[in-house]
């Protein structure tokens, strides 16, 4: 045990000197203002949170209202596959190879008859109904149906698929006389409007054509190559891709007919085509990317002053401009152009408010950080928390059903009712 003196413990001078030094040295001190950036940043991720949970119980599952319709889907077994069959020379036309499909077992062509209890169209002999089968894909919104009749070492194979894609002018056509391999093109008007394209092969062949094929082994679908005479037209809202073997005995004029009679004719345009396969949510349309820029700008928000609080005002000056810059004013752009974008359902409107929004964010940040010293992080935290909540409310706004009508007169075709069809239960093309 330390022992004092009477006399040290009277010299007391020095002790209270350097407690008013002290004392002065806090009162001196600027009082210290409230941080509103957490609570801030707390209603912001608990906002964005409940409207995560909101849209997740409430799943959107079909653009349209099937449930009195029978649905193509109920017929079909979803499997594993891969590969997306276009035709290579109208690619850029109707974008077929862009798709991202799901892919159905294949059921032999008179149960796929039975079931949707539609006509069909007589085949050309030597094909028979008998041995014919049907593939289902779906691109999330629309179903394609090929329907493929082997005969021996031939086949005929018909693809079907609804598309939004006007059909392609005569003019555009003519403008491709014939493929990459020589082989001629030739066109025949099925109406003032649709034209039928028709590439019969000559000497070396052409251009890949390409089918669904089920592999039974393994229980899945993939594409099958080879070369074949070809038509293809979109027609009354449907891509018609249609291939025959090579060395067909069938001739030209007989596969011709039977095509154009098909386009015509065909019943399964009465079926509903339009269906949807996955489970919209808030996730799927876009909410992933806003949950991942709500990270982003979190982090920066509260990194960056913990890593430059004792640097002076020029430094912090210059790392909050370059972090605005670089980070927080593209998040904010692409936030307020999707959810623009989303609102109006065009992407012209999206590019011209990221155009606008840009400038104006990138200009004000810069503005609060050279001028707002002591604010300067609330002032940037509030325009954070504008956008969010901007983007947000669009999103919610465009889930309650407001866009239900405008995607329905975007994919909305003229479909024949059967009325309008042939009668008899089989169609002849002769």
């Amino acid at each position: 045990m330390t022992r004092y003196k009477l006399k040290q413990v009277k010299q007391t001078d020095e002790i209270e000197q350097r407690i008013r030094q002290k004392v002065q040295q806090q009162i001196s001190q600027p009082k210290r203002q409230r941080n509103f950036l957490i609570p801030i940043l707390t209603i912001v991720v608990s906002t964005a949170l409940i409207f995560l949970l909101i849209q997740l119980l409430t799943p959107i599952d079909t653009r349209h209202n099937t449930a009195s319709k029978p649905t193509l889907m109920n017929i079909f077994h979803e499997i594993e596959g891969d590969g997306v069959t276009y035709n290579q020379n109208y690619m850029a036309f109707d974008m077929q190879h862009i798709r991202t499909l799901k892919y159905y077992k294949e059921v032999p062509y008179t149960e796929f008859l039975q079931k949707t209890n539609v006509s069909t169209i007589d085949i050309p002999t030597p094909f028979q109904v008998k041995d014919g089968n049907v593939i289902a894909v779906n691109d999330g919104y629309f179903t394609e149906l090929q329907f493929h009749f082997p005969h021996e070492e031939e086949f005929i194979n018909i693809s079907m698929s609804r598309t939004y894609f006007e059909p392609i002018d005569y003019d555009t056509l003519a403008a491709t006389p014939a493929d990459a391999y020589g082989t001629p093109i030739e066109l025949e008007r099925l109406n003032p409007s649709t034209t039928l394209v028709k590439k019969f092969l000559e000497g070396n062949g052409g251009l890949v054509y390409t089918y669904y094929s089920y592999d039974e082994e393994n229980n899945s679908v993939h594409l099958t190559a080879t070369t074949a005479n070809e038509f293809y037209t979109i027609a009354d809202g449907y891509i018609y891709y249609i291939g025959f073997s090579e060395n067909s005995s069938l001739s030209k004029t007989q596969m011709t007919e039977f095509v154009k009679t098909f386009i015509e004719h065909n019943e399964f345009k009465t079926l509903e085509f339009e269906q949807a396969t996955y489970e919209a949510s808030w996730l799927t349309r876009g909410g992933k990317t806003m949950l991942i820029c709500l990270v982003i700008a979190i982090v920066s928000l509260v990194g960056v002053p913990l890593l430059i609080q004792k640097r002076s005002q020029k430094v912090q000056k210059m790392v909050w401009s370059l972090v605005w810059i670089v980070i927080q004013t593209p998040i904010l752009t692409w936030l307020i152009g999707f959810s623009v974008g989303t609102l109006y359902r065009d992407g012209f409107a999206a590019i011209g408010m990221m155009l606008i929004t840009f400038p104006s964010l990138l200009i004000l940040g810069i503005l609060i950080i050279i001028f707002a010293n002591k604010n300067r992080i609330t002032w940037l935290v509030i325009l954070h928390v504008l956008t969010f909540v901007f983007a947000f409310s669009t999103s919610i706004w465009n889930e309650i059903g407001h866009n239900t009508e405008n995607d329905a007169a975007m994919y909305d075709f003229p479909v024949p009712n059967s009325t309008e069809l042939d009668s008899t239960k089989t169609i002849s093309h002769e």
